[in-house]
């Protein structure tokens, strides 16, 4: 009776969400993002005053564009990017830097508890049949005591359930399976511990919500280690869906939580990242829909051309630029999606890749640009060759290869590439190995061999400082050369 009260509630939006014309409220959300952009000096700065000035005069941009003026808005507290007051910064991994300060508006904190509240609805309504709702909700812990800028605002979230907003999270909060002092651990052992402990402790669980599903194997992982053999279906029999990143690089994580939770249905979490709601699986629609009044689309085709939402072809993939409520237009977010299929008038979006110059195993979104950095600060002992190739087993890990024995170690190599948010967290967590260095004195040949077999010419190749394909095979190859 409670489950069905709370899908009552939660009808209103998720019907708005799912049946609105993306034409209409896209004009309609463009006009009140340029006029917050206005209302602030990073707009006044490029003349912006109405939706054709926002789109004419603002300029494409990346994080590295808009570094200065964040860094004017953590100092000043002002409305230099965001006319709103900012609740706290978000952390995530940078491209060329160790980290990105994404401000959190309330205006962006309920776009996220939209598209949590549509999807809570269409679970209740069109998922499996719930009894208890007992929820797992993740936290990403930080390890580190919580920051806060000079004007005392916060940085980073002490609970990811805060992205729900305050009525909804009251609303859910008598079904929150809740870890205590996880929040507060200081170290990946504790804080597994205390999650592993408060789940085993529901018996009544029903559903598992995480970010990256390497994260749910890394705490199943930790119970088997500690308790032994598991049956899964035993220790949970009212488990009935597990929500997490199934697309692209996810998807083989996704296949293997599958495999390990077969009674379990588990369900892409769509196109989710710490800049906005992008995409929110609907399983009327048979697939992700966009928040179409909450974040402004515009999709860059494979030529450079921009494409409103509705204009979007099916079958066509393009890169997502975003203009979103907490103070980022225009953004080129890094991610690219295919068109699927319309629900109704609205373009469903499947998130296919991160752009060419990006590495995600496990979310840790590792950067061309990053990398190249970070390989510059270290000591290659006057190695001519230098790559970071991404693997997956026996577990997702990164391999540095290089011609000749270099000054630095692996340990600090790891270390380096740490500094990476997101790399740094997945490696607390265990849900990526430890890099690796190995040494290939004669790669240029066992290269080009490797690519003959595969009917590729050499000169074709282009040498990357970052490998963004898993090259398991690859290492293989050139390891026993």
């Amino acid at each position: 009776m409670i489950l069905r009260g709370i899908q009552a509630a939660c009808a209103p939006i998720a019907r708005a969400v799912r049946c609105v014309d993306p034409e209409r409220a896209q004009r309609r959300l463009l006009a009140d993002l340029a006029k917050r952009a206005s209302a602030t000096d990073y707009g006044r700065h490029y003349g912006v005053s109405d939706a054709d000035s926002f789109r004419s005069a603002l300029p494409l941009v990346r994080y590295e564009d808009l570094e200065p003026w964040i860094s004017r808005q953590i100092a000043e507290n002002g409305p230099v990017l965001t006319s709103s007051p900012v609740q706290f910064y978000e952390k995530t991994s940078g491209s060329s830097g160790a980290q990105k300060l994404i401000p959190y508006t309330s205006a962006l904190l309920r776009s996220f508890a939209r598209m949590l509240v549509a999807w809570a609805h269409d679970v209740l309504a069109n998922g499996p049949h719930l009894t208890t709702g007992q929820l797992y909700f993740s936290i990403s812990p930080s390890f580190t005591p919580r920051e806060r800028t000079a004007h005392g605002v916060p940085i980073g979230l002490a609970d990811d359930a805060d992205y729900l907003g305050p009525w909804l999270k009251r609303l859910l909060s008598p079904f929150f399976v809740v870890p205590e002092g996880a929040a507060q651990a200081t170290s990946s052992e504790a804080f597994k511990g205390r999650v592993a402990s408060a789940l085993l402790g529901a018996r009544r669980l029903e559903i598992v919500s995480v970010w990256n599903p390497s994260f749910f194997n890394v705490l199943l992982d930790w119970i088997e280690e500690h308790h032994g053999k598991v049956d899964w279906a035993t220790v949970w029999p009212e488990l009935k869906l597990v929500s997490c990143w199934a697309s692209a690089g996810a998807e083989p994580l996704a296949r293997a939580l599958q495999k390990r939770l077969p009674h379990v249905t588990v369900q892409g979490k769509g196109l989710l990242a710490t800049e906005a709601p992008l995409t929110i699986p609907n399983i009327a629609a048979g697939g992700y829909l966009p928040l179409a009044d909450e974040v402004f689309y515009e999709l860059v085709d494979s030529r450079g051309g921009i494409h409103l939402l509705h204009e979007a072809d099916i079958g066509s993939t393009y890169e997502l630029v975003i203009s979103q409520k907490g103070g980022l237009s225009r953004y080129r977010i890094g991610d690219r999606v295919t068109v699927t299929h319309r629900f109704g008038n609205m373009p469903c979006l499947e998130f296919v890749g991160r752009g060419d110059d990006t590495s995600d195993l496990v979310g840790e979104k590792l950067t061309d640009a990053f990398v190249l950095d970070t390989l510059r600060s270290l000591d290659l002992g006057g190695a001519f060759f230098h790559s970071l190739v991404p693997a997956r087993y026996p577990r997702e890990h990164y391999v540095l290869v290089v011609d000749r024995a270099p000054s630095v170690t692996a340990a600090q190599l790891d270390a380096a590439l740490s500094r990476a948010h997101h790399y740094g967290l997945a490696r607390s967590l265990g849900q990526l190995d430890a890099a690796r260095i190995v040494v290939v004195p004669r790669i240029e040949d066992a290269l080009r061999e490797h690519h003959a077999r595969r009917g590729m010419k050499w000169g074709d190749r282009k040498h990357r400082v970052l490998e963004t394909v898993p090259g398991d095979e690859l290492l293989r190859e050139i390891v026993a050369a």
